[in-house]
């Protein structure tokens, strides 16, 4: 590989940080389903590893600011769909992923609405 792409190649420590990026990155549905008001649904991230086949996979890092809200578009939301999710600040997204640590983390049921 060249010097230029290894630059470009490099590995994560499993720090406290990374599990919260592999978490938010991998399970990134979880804002779509809250934005679309459960019209997409997010699923659980599964790997398939096939012996005859290489497996690529390419890591984006971003999230939103901590301030951003997220919740249910509101012309997704009428009598025949009343809102699923509450709106919140990623803060306190990143708030209850900390707070379910050492759980099989259920993060975005934490801001479900139960009408």
């Amino acid at each position: 590989m060249p010097p230029e792409e290894k630059a470009k190649h490099f590995t994560m420590d499993p720090t406290k940080e990374t599990r919260v990026f592999k978490y938010y990155l991998k399970d990134q549905g979880v804002k779509e389903e809250v934005l679309s008001n459960g019209r997409y649904k997010s699923v659980h991230h599964r790997v398939v590893t096939n012996k005859d086949k290489t497996r690529v996979s390419m890591a984006m890092f971003y999230m939103p600011n901590m301030d951003t809200i997220i919740g249910p578009m509101e012309e997704l939301i009428d009598d025949q769909h009343p809102p699923l999710h509450r709106s919140y600040r990623f803060s306190e997204f990143m708030e209850e992923f900390h707070r379910q640590e050492g759980t099989r983390r259920r993060v975005k049921e934490a801001f479900e609405l139960h009408n």
